[in-house]
């Protein structure tokens, strides 16, 4: 059976490399993630000889863990892994899990590179990421277009996590999720943060319609309308899974 690719990983690729230069002016979320996850690492009380870090931004969560790793490797595309079987004692992912097509296939490719009693820690955004967001889209464009496409990612609910992870043979899988709220002045500050994490729109049944100026005021005015906060300004509410699976 074949199964249906989700996202455009070309597309996504270009998104990165686009983003990349300004990435250290928008990088909060990321980092906000990767203090967590260093903070599971030292929790772990061992060191590490092997550590890769896959689709790393930047080398924030490297510094946080670089004590505790005698050789560490970074890998840029998840979905390109090269490396023999039993190669790391830790292998950490920041918010790329949620653009994976296959899954299943990944987590078999993790435990594999693992060596015995090794560590995957991973974040990605989750169920209810950004739903503030997604209302408005859905909303603004029957609006205007009479219909919706698809904008945003199809998500993994933290149980559904844990099993993935059992099934692909970790060992006692742990999944746990946290809300961060962040107030923008202006939902447009949201859009340009998305952009420049690398967190664009891949779906590769996206609707290829242009962002047109009416739209994005429009998308600007319902998003004010629907979400305006005490201090005249928006909400956005980050949804972040974090698993954890031991070989």
């Amino acid at each position: 059976m074949i199964q249906e690719v989700l996202f455009d990983r070309d597309l996504l690729r270009q998104n990165k490399a686009r983003a990349a230069k300004n990435f250290h002016e928008h990088n909060f979320l990321h980092h906000e993630i990767a203090n967590r996850i260093a903070e599971n690492v030292e929790f772990l009380n061992r060191d590490f000889a092997d550590v890769l870090e896959i689709g790393a931004m930047d080398d924030y969560l490297r510094g946080l863990v670089a004590a505790k790793a005698k050789k560490f490797s970074r890998v840029e595309d998840d979905e390109n892994f090269t490396f023999a079987p039993e190669s790391f004692d830790l292998i950490l992912s920041n918010l790329n899990f949620h653009y994976i097509n296959q899954v299943p296939q990944f987590l078999l490719q993790m435990h594999q590179a693992l060596k015995p009693n090794g560590i995957f820690i991973a974040s990605f955004f989750g169920e209810e990421n950004l739903s503030e967001l997604a209302h408005v889209l859905h909303q603004t464009e029957n609006e205007i277009y009479g219909g919706i496409s698809p904008r945003m990612p199809p998500t993994i609910d933290v149980k559904t996590a844990a099993h993935l992870l059992q099934k692909a043979g970790f060992r006692d899988p742990t999944s746990e999720f946290s809300k961060i709220e962040v107030d923008y002045s202006d939902p447009k500050n949201l859009f340009k943060d998305l952009k420049n994490m690398g967190q664009s729109n891949v779906l590769v049944k996206r609707s290829r319609r242009f962002m047109t100026k009416n739209f994005l005021e429009k998308i600007t005015q319902n998003y004010r309308q629907m979400y305006a906060n005490a201090e005249g300004g928006v909400q956005a509410t980050f949804e972040i899974v974090t698993v954890t699976g031991w070989k």
